[in-house]
């Protein structure tokens, strides 16, 4: 999480620093929803597990970005996807685990204006660095696990729609998908627009 939370840093810096930064264009999002994270029980699945997989849980993500026309913006994020839960039985050993699923990365937005305050967007990036932290039984002697998972460079894509409340203020909601842990994530936030 440490390593993350240093990447994700340099990442913000670099998003920042590439481009001028009139306060004019920065702004922050915080968003909360529900993702779905299919293949963590897939992977149960594919080695006799029987029982109960859950991958819905609730996530959060948040992010800085710049818009640098009225159209593009880049934006930088941190997302936590939740935790998948299982509990049952593989070969009649039980089996209760949770996976941790978080990650950083960075996209490109286009906006199209529908009125004075709605606009719908569509977004494509990656989640440059993503873990998964596991911990649970695996046994009936109680051995445990602990250990983690990652990768890199994860293709993802999304839409939604901006209701702007005022100069400042506005609240979003979205849909996303990150392809290669296939994860989909709903959410609703509140933007914060920087001004002078």
């Amino acid at each position: 999480m440490k390593v993350i939370s240093q990447q994700f840093l340099t990442l913000v810096t670099m998003t920042l620093f590439v481009m001028p930064l009139s306060a004019q264009g920065l702004y922050t999002v915080l968003s909360v929803g529900q993702a779905q994270m299919s293949k963590a029980c897939d992977q149960f699945g594919n080695v006799g597990f029987s029982g109960r997989c859950d991958d819905d849980d609730t996530a959060w993500k948040a992010t800085i970005a710049y818009q640098f026309t009225p159209i593009f913006a880049v934006e930088a994020f941190y997302a936590n996807f939740g935790l998948t839960a299982v509990n049952g039985s593989i070969a009649g050993q039980p089996v209760v685990t949770e996976a941790d699923l978080y990650g950083f990365g960075t996209a490109l937005v286009a906006r199209v204006p529908l009125t004075k305050s709605l606009s719908v967007f569509g977004k494509a990036g990656l989640l440059i660095d993503w873990d998964v932290d596991y911990s649970g039984l695996i046994n009936a002697s109680g051995q445990t696990i602990d250990f983690d998972d990652d990768g890199l460079m994860d293709p993802m894509y999304g839409i939604g729609a901006d209701y702007a409340v005022n100069k400042a203020l506005a609240m979003r909601v979205e849909w996303e998908h990150f392809d290669e842990i296939d994860v989909d994530m709903f959410s609703a936030g509140l933007i914060y627009r920087f001004r002078p």
